[in-house]
């Protein structure tokens, strides 16, 4: 585990302009990164959270993605999605990703 995981009731909130008027609001893929298991030992459940904030600093959401079964000194791709319309408002240089996993 990386850090220790923030309160997610203290996620800030945008303008609803930021997000499309649908009622199935597409994802926006804003990145993909490689887990990799360097222990002896199959993980059974990964989870993966990711904070996203502004170029003002502040937290627009969370992204959550859950991974199964990744062998001893294995590893696997996920990528992260969110449900804002411009990705251009996510400074990715302030995203913070978390890992916890389970044996």
């Amino acid at each position: 585990v990386h850090g220790q995981m923030p309160d997610a009731s203290k996620t800030d909130s945008i303008k609803s302009t930021h997000f499309l008027k649908k009622s199935i609001v597409p994802l926006t893929l804003i990145g993909v990164g490689l887990l990799v298991n360097n222990s002896a030992f199959r993980l059974k459940q990964i989870g993966v959270s990711v904070f996203i904030f502004n170029k003002s600093g502040l937290r627009l959401g969370i992204s959550k993605t859950a991974l199964q079964d990744i062998d001893a000194f294995g590893q696997r791709v996920f990528s992260v999605t969110v449900p804002v319309s411009d990705k251009n408002i996510i400074d990715p240089r302030l995203t913070k990703i978390f890992v916890e996993a389970k044996k």
